[in-house]
């Protein structure tokens, strides 16, 4: 698949994060989470 190499945007990845009684606690975007995790060197490699 050629014309298939566009680059993902990750930057508009959200995540909510909500406690077990459904209210909202926090929202993280992608690169938050990357940095947190260390993925952030792997994906872009």
């Amino acid at each position: 698949m050629q014309g298939c190499t566009a680059p993902i945007d990750r930057s508009a990845w959200i995540v909510d994060v909500h406690d077990a009684c459904g209210q909202h606690v926090m929202t993280f975007g992608f690169d938050e989470i990357a940095n947190e995790a260390g993925f952030l060197p792997a994906l872009a490699a």
